[in-house]
């Protein structure tokens, strides 16, 4: 992160500033404007401490360790509780600052492709057996596979470790 210029910083926060947002707002009970200011105050904290920061982490990862840590800190947000409302905080958010918010991305997801996806790879059903269960052609279960990946691929794709064989493995994975 030494050496990271205005402009680098500027693009990296246009890239991740919806993705902080949201990953706050998924592990807390937040109101959209509390996330924001989070998020900002990340971002500062980001830019303040670039010179002394690893370079071995993905941007991606030290905002999530700065939201994390301002969340503990700042805010009195434990890894239990949230203090506004008294709601349950995901504790898998704290424990890994590179958590994959599966569960957000799959709740973006048209519920009929989210039904398939889920059918396929949480319960190992074949591409045959979603098919009769759903009455549709295995054509048609095919092409929701195929589009529910691709929907998750970009919503998490910032998220997704940034090496070439993660892409490739991807795909195969149908």
């Amino acid at each position: 992160m030494a050496g990271l210029d205005l402009k680098s910083f500027r693009a990296l926060f246009d890239r991740q500033y919806l993705k902080v947002c949201n990953y706050i707002q998924v592990k807390t009970s937040c109101d959209w404007s509390q996330c924001e200011g989070i998020a900002r105050e990340a971002f500062v904290s980001l830019w303040k401490g670039r010179e002394s920061m690893s370079q071995e982490r993905s941007p991606l990862s030290l905002l999530l360790e700065i939201v994390r840590q301002k969340l503990l800190t700042d805010y009195g947000i434990s890894s239990h509780t949230n203090h506004h409302d008294d709601a349950t905080v995901s504790s898998e958010a704290f424990r890994d600052p590179e958590y994959i918010p599966w569960e957000w991305a799959l709740n973006k997801l048209d519920p009929t492709l989210r039904e398939i996806f889920l059918l396929r790879k949480q319960k190992n059903y074949s591409i045959c057996e979603i098919a009769e269960i759903l009455d549709i052609s295995i054509q048609s279960v095919e092409e929701y596979l195929k589009k529910a990946l691709v929907e998750l691929h970009t919503l998490l794709i910032d998220f997704l470790p940034s090496n070439s064989q993660t892409n490739s493995s991807f795909s195969r994975q149908t």
